[in-house]
């Protein structure tokens, strides 16, 4: 991962500046994208809504609400990050850009699409197992995770859950959503330790998405 790390720091990051939106949530509307907005709601949403983001929307279930993330670090690595709590109050993650985590399911396993990149640079790539390799599948058996290919947004994605449900991640990943300064941003919104209803409404979320891509 340190190989994948100073990557991303030589990676060109002039669109950084456009990822860094906030959302303005106002009381039964449709939420917007500002680029000062002078407070951001947190409280519970009375409604089903719709959430625009950056080249992406998704809709939220009614009592969801966003997450306060002013304390957060601003990292300026072209990266649009944000934050969800669910009825629960549990945290759902949603990442796309240049400087994602990735899946989250598969930490060690990287999308063949990023192999270019590591050419680029001469960097040693004999210690990354990359989507290509015929040992992805074998380890995905034995994997605690199940996974399957859904179509989100016309994106090819992988769904990733835990066999035992509660235990682990739950998600969508996708490798790629376009370009950005030559290099190749990807997607994944996740959560962690979901029960079964937190799931099937989870699910529900993930398939409302409709991504427009980076370019």
């Amino acid at each position: 991962m340190k190989i994948f790390i100073k990557l991303l720091v030589l990676l060109t990051l002039h669109i950084s500046c456009k990822n860094k939106k906030t959302i303005l949530i106002k009381p039964d509307t449709t939420p917007t994208i500002t680029d000062n907005s002078p407070t951001i709601s947190l409280t519970k949403f009375a409604n089903d809504t719709l959430i625009n983001l950056y080249n992406a929307s998704v809709v939220l279930p009614k009592n969801w609400r966003l997450a306060n993330d002013d304390t957060l670090l601003k990292i300026g690595d072209a990266t649009a990050r944000y934050r969800f709590h669910n009825k629960k109050d549990k945290l759902i993650y949603l990442e796309y850009g240049l400087g994602t985590r990735g899946n989250p399911a598969e930490p060690n396993i990287l999308s063949s699409r990023f192999r270019k990149g590591y050419i680029a640079l001469n960097a040693d790539t004999s210690d990354i197992l990359f989507t290509d390799n015929p040992r992805v599948a074998v380890l995905r058996k034995q994997s605690s995770y199940q996974f399957s290919t859904e179509n989100i947004s016309n994106y090819k994605a992988v769904y990733f859950r835990p066999k035992s449900t509660g235990n682990g991640y739950i998600g969508i990943y996708i490798d790629s959503i376009g370009e950005i300064a030559g290099n190749i941003p990807d997607w994944v919104m996740f959560a962690e330790a979901l029960d079964k209803e937190e799931s099937r409404e989870f699910e529900k979320v993930f398939r409302s998405l409709i991504i427009k891509g980076l370019h």
